[in-house]
């Protein structure tokens, strides 16, 4: 399992890499702060709104699933979540993938769910290289991810909710800003990764 999971990243690194869309200062974007990221949440904006992430620019032919609308944020004292809102409901009919990458001064941190298997998976990558790469929902994991009801259709939100002293680290009540690309996917026959869908880098702001 770790090695498909090695492989599988690196494969991940390799095209969104090749293909990241590169803003020499991305723009700034805010975190909506709640009490419960664990609860259902109304932001009063888009960290990528839909006018941002055009509809049916996914570079796949049938698996509509993949096609990006939007991303929503928010945070409370432990915990940061993002929402990849999609066009369409997942159909589980693909094994399709959905990730974020966190960028850093030194380091990239990925963060994926597959729709497949329920996992969700976590890595490092420093100089092109992946490593400490471990399955984050296992019993008495702080993070969480999954689908949800967007409140358009079901099965149409994945959310990420990343444990902030775990993952992030800071000083409490300062804000922090984060580089963060959003992608979709599915694995082939030949458990090739095939990039569905990719959206605009963001600074994330939130407050630690």
């Amino acid at each position: 399992m770790k090695k498909f999971m090695t492989l599988l990243f690196f494969s991940l690194f390799l095209i969104i890499n090749s293909g990241m869309i590169s803003l020499e200062d991305p723009p700034r974007r805010q975190s909506f702060e709640v009490a419960d990221v664990f609860q259902p949440y109304n932001p009063p904006s888009w960290i990528i709104s839909p006018n941002e992430e055009p509809a049916g620019d996914q570079d796949v032919l049938y698996a509509d699933e993949c096609d990006i609308k939007g991303i929503l944020s928010c945070y409370d004292e432990n915990y940061l979540r993002v929402d990849i809102i999609l066009n369409n409901s997942i159909t589980f009919n693909w094994k399709t993938i959905y990730g974020v990458v966190l960028e850093y001064t030194t380091t990239n941190e990925w963060y994926w769910f597959s729709t497949e298997n329920k996992n969700f998976v976590y890595a490092k990558e420093e100089d092109g290289e992946l490593f400490d790469i471990k399955t984050l929902n296992e019993v008495g994991a702080a993070d969480r991810a999954g689908t949800t009801n967007s409140g358009e259709a079901q099965d149409s939100d994945i959310y990420f909710i990343i444990n902030k002293s775990d993952h992030i680290g800071g000083v409490k009540g300062e804000n922090y800003y984060l580089t963060c690309t959003f992608f979709s996917g599915y694995l082939t026959k030949e458990n090739s990764v095939h990039i569905g869908d990719e959206t605009m880098s963001v600074k994330l702001e939130f407050k630690y």
